[in-house]
């Protein structure tokens, strides 16, 4: 048995020349066989573009591979044979393209799990180091700036501050993000439990439920949040850092949620102020 096989190429533009292996098909006596990438977002970055064509292309394929003996250009019933196969890869001039046809005596399955390793890499995924406290802030007063922008429809560089003091009955407390107009309007705290539980954290958690509690005992109608990007597993740390924090009426905010908090909180005070 004589298999060839081919690397299934996404060229998104043809004059520049790049393309990325996304799938390899072998072929031999009318059995098809084919394995394509599993994550597609490489392929989405890499072409900047809707690829919903080539996904497509790839149901048909794998459920010709696995269903009937037929590919999208043919007759539904028509037999994949080796004149028609290359006839379909040798016209095919879009997006999708295939590289030159290379033969095998193994087959088409065993070709497909021998040579994908080979086309088919998958970048290695490290690890994503865990986020600290000053990018917790960073990312604060980004989002809420964001949002006051949208709000306002103007810069907003005189009404968001970083590591500004709010004033509480018994001391005064720094806040990471504070949007002021004369007067504190809103602010937000950040803390990053993504870190290992640890003396330093723990100090930051009792800091933060501090500075929030005295600015309450002002009696101070001013929305105070804490965006604290949670642990990848639950722990007692930071469930009891979110009781607190509720308890003294400031939201406890992830990261999906610092926009939406943000905008609402603007629209309100802003209006009011």
């Amino acid at each position: 048995m004589i298999t060839h096989y081919t690397v299934v190429q996404y060229l998104p533009k043809p004059l520049s020349g790049e393309r990325i292996n996304v799938g390899v098909i072998a072929w031999a006596e009318g059995r098809i066989a084919a394995k394509f990438i599993g994550d597609w977002r490489r392929v989405r970055s890499f072409g900047g573009e809707d690829i919903d064509f080539v996904r497509d292309f790839v149901r048909r394929i794998e459920d010709a591979a696995e269903n009937t003996p037929s590919l999208p250009g043919f007759e539904r019933d028509s037999t994949i044979d080796e004149a028609r196969l290359r006839k379909f890869i040798g016209d095919w001039v879009n997006s999708i393209q295939f590289s030159d046809p290379k033969t095998s005596l193994k087959p088409p399955d065993e070709v497909v799990s021998e040579v994908s390793p080979i086309f088919l890499r998958t970048p290695r995924q490290h690890p994503r180091r865990a986020r600290d406290r000053r990018f917790v802030a960073a990312l604060a007063y980004h989002r809420i700036s964001a949002a006051v922008k949208q709000v306002l429809d103007r810069s907003t560089a005189e009404l968001v501050k970083r590591h500004f003091p709010i004033r509480g009955r018994f001391d005064e407390h720094q806040f990471d993000v504070v949007v002021a107009n004369g007067r504190p309007l809103f602010a937000a705290q950040g803390l990053s439990f993504e870190l290992p539980d640890s003396v330093t954290l723990r100090k930051d958690v009792d800091a933060t439920a501090w500075a929030v509690d005295d600015v309450r005992k002002r009696k101070l109608d001013l929305p105070l949040a804490v965006l604290a990007l949670p642990p990848k597993k639950e722990t007692k740390l930071y469930a009891r850092a979110t009781q607190i924090f509720e308890g003294l009426d400031a939201a406890v905010l992830t990261e999906s949620d610092v926009d939406k908090w943000a905008t609402r909180v603007a629209k309100k005070t802003l209006a009011a102020d």
